[in-house]
């Protein structure tokens, strides 16, 4: 197998990055300011106190976060599950599949339910 053309689009790909950088380098605005140098985490500024704590960031960015991850897992293990039960159906066993990931959306429902229990989708 020839690995030419996997080549080629590699050296365009990287051919074509380098360009989009030199050009936004050299056309784009260039006025650097302390305040854009700033970090800037989710609508809160980090400011830093005269005793070097900042202020704290509420515990509602952690929660979405978590949420998120947790959903996205999810998303990501229906693929294989999928594979699976193709293979489940043509051997006539798609009993076990089904159960299976009826357990898999169980434990993500009751997941769910808890994080709108303890109010984590409420932006108040």
């Amino acid at each position: 197998m020839s690995y030419v053309p996997i080549l080629l689009l590699f050296l365009v790909l990287v051919g074509v990055a380098a360009t989009l950088l030199l050009l936004s380098r050299f056309f784009g605005p260039q006025r650097p300011l302390a305040e854009k140098a700033t970090t800037y985490e989710c609508g809160v500024d980090t400011v830093i106190a005269p005793t070097g704590q900042g202020e704290q960031v509420p515990i509602k960015y952690a929660t979405v976060a978590l949420i998120f991850i947790i959903f996205d897992v999810e998303a990501a293990f229906f693929i294989p599950w999928a594979v699976r039960f193709r293979h489940e159906i043509a051997s006539g066993n798609s009993a076990s599949a089904i159960v299976f990931i009826g357990i898999f959306l169980l434990v993500l429902l009751f997941g769910l339910v808890y994080c709108y229990r303890r109010q984590a989708f409420d932006w108040d």
